[in-house]
Formats: structure tokens, sequence, C-alpha cells
């Protein structure tokens, strides 16, 4: 349970900081914003022609998809982290 635990609090906390890290603040010059590491989860710009409406808005498999991905790499890092600590003691 103390493995579960950790894993959803670093979880949130690493997807927090690469999603402000990586944030694509351009709607002033080529007209997108976009959020999401490594997948582009929600896309916003200003132009309003139906060929830039059809990129816009969140997209949810892609938010699962970079959760999932950062949840993976933080339990397998828990656990190896675990195993590391617990042999050492």
């Amino acid at each position: 349970m103390k493995t579960t635990k950790q894993t959803i609090f670093w979880t949130i906390i690493f997807f927090i900081i690469l999603t402000v890290l990586t944030i694509d603040e351009k709607a002033f010059i080529d007209g997108l914003n976009q959020y999401g590491f490594p997948f582009r989860f929600y896309i916003y710009g200003y132009c309003k022609s139906p060929e830039c409406l059809e990129y816009y808005g969140l997209r949810i498999f892609n938010l699962f998809a970079d959760i999932f991905i950062i949840a993976t790499v933080v339990y397998f890092t828990t656990l190896l982290n675990k195993k590391l600590f617990e042999r050492r003691t």
C-alpha cells in the first residue's frame, strides 16, 4: 500500500512539473498553445479557420498516455529504490 501511495503522489508531482516545463505558449507567434509531455494532450490557439479548429481541444487518449507513462516510470523506480535500500539495511 505504501508503494501505491508513493506512486500516486510522485506521478502527480512529476506530471505537473513536466507539463509546466514543456508548455509551448506560442499563440501570438504561430497561433498555438500546446500542453503535455511526451504527447500533446491540450492544444489551443487563436486561429479560427476550420483547418486549425480540428487540432484544438483536449485529447483524452494523449492525457491518459502521459499519465500512464509517468506512473509506470515512477512505479518501477519506487520498486527499484525499495529493493536497493532493503538489501543495505
